[in-house]
């Protein structure tokens, strides 16, 4: 031995990212290292909905100036995302003030929206996107308005 030897290795990372730490152990014919120094590998993946995460794509508000939606989705994304890069379109242009927060590890997060309900032409279907690519829908119905039923 008495000579180091660096080489590149390429991981595949084929199920989950639910860890990014790994240990190397060198080994050679008939020995093993007793030395493993931990690894921390830190892979790219594009911004998208975390489908293990918690979320709610249904919501019920009444509507008024000072009324909003609080809208959390659950996210994966390592570099971690811009929170102006968030659009939320729906039946009316909105501007939601976005918030981005770190899950337990790394390329977890949670997009947080307030999304206002001014008046009754802000609910129905809306949908998230990152950089003009779909992220997830959800659905604003009215709530505590009640029709007047006449009887003859």
């Amino acid at each position: 031995m008495g000579r180091e030897i660096r080489d590149t290795l390429r991981l595949k990372v084929t199920k989950d990212f639910k860890y990014n730490k790994y240990s190397c152990t060198a080994t050679e014919e008939d020995m093993e290292s007793d030395r493993s120094d931990l690894v921390q590998i830190n892979p790219l993946c594009n911004t998208r909905f975390d489908k293990a995460g918690r979320f709610k794509s249904t919501y019920g508000s009444k509507s008024g100036i000072d009324t909003t939606i609080n809208v959390a989705v659950p996210n994966i994304a390592n570099p971690p995302p811009q929170s102006s890069d968030f659009k939320w379109d729906g039946p009316v242009q909105v501007s939601a003030r976005t918030t981005i927060s770190t899950g337990d590890v790394s390329y977890k997060h949670v997009i947080e929206s307030f999304i206002p309900m001014k008046d009754h032409t802000y609910f129905g279907n809306y949908t998230l996107s990152y950089k003009g690519q779909t992220v997830t829908r959800m659905t604003i119905n009215a709530e505590g308005y009640f029709e007047k039923i006449s009887i003859f």
